[in-house]
């Protein structure tokens, strides 16, 4: 029964969550006109991109140690996981601005980086099996974006750069709520070991060729670019 009830927790919570984004779409259509619709969607592309290097599918790796390991270690997971993610957005961050000096890509870059670190956060609560947590974060993080979204807009104007800071201020909202919720009231914690190390490292990189194939395959039928 418990497996019922949290599967129909799971799929409301979702429905609702995602119902918020696509009642936006009219006013996004609206404001932005075609073109500024286009343009977006274009950088929306490079989140998507930017999800499978920055995230390296950690959140894959996570599921997979959780079955394996149990629930000893899942903070220490999370945390190097997070360091990692860090640091490759970091250097992602440098060469957007070195190189292609385009402030609306830097803030896709940062969009997918807060997001790639809030799907590490819901693999988690899927895993230890809390869909309230789940669905409640899901939801906060849905509702600050389009909500945000249409405050930048009435503040300044309508702009594809404001949609894109509305999401990354919105999965930090979500990930503040996240790290609140897993390592203070759930109470996990941060005990970094050789031997965690090795299993982290094996549980990381083990998968992590076939997990990339498959997200670029993903990230192609999403894009449209080849028929995969």
């Amino acid at each position: 029964m418990k497996v019922i009830k949290d599967s129909v927790i799971y799929i409301t919570g979702d429905l609702i969550s995602r119902s918020i984004p696509f009642l936006l779409l009219p006013y996004l259509t609206r404001t932005l006109g075609s073109a500024g619709f286009g343009e977006l969607s274009y950088y929306q592309v490079i989140i998507a991109l930017g999800l499978i290097f920055i995230g390296f599918s950690q959140d894959g790796a996570l599921v997979r140690y959780y079955y394996r390991y149990g629930r000893s270690g899942l903070g220490s997971l999370i945390f190097v996981g997070m360091i990692q993610e860090t640091i490759v957005c970091t250097l992602l961050s440098l060469i957007v601005l070195f190189i292609f000096n385009d402030v609306i890509i830097l803030y896709a870059v940062w969009a997918a980086y807060s997001q790639s670190m809030l799907a590490l956060f819901f693999g988690a609560q899927q895993c230890q099996r809390h869909p309230i947590n789940y669905i409640s974060i899901q939801f906060l993080n849905a509702l600050v974006s389009a909500g945000l979204t249409v405050l930048l807009f009435s503040l300044f104007e309508p702009g594809v750069q404001y949609r894109i800071l509305a999401m990354f201020i919105a999965n930090g909202t979500g990930l503040a709520a996240s790290v609140f919720i897993f390592y203070f009231l759930q109470e996990n914690t941060i005990k970094l070991s050789l031997k965690l190390f090795k299993k982290i490292v094996f549980i990381q990189y083990g998968i992590w060729p076939a997990i990339i194939v498959t997200s670029v395959k993903f990230f192609c039928q999403k894009a449209r670019l080849i028929d995969c």
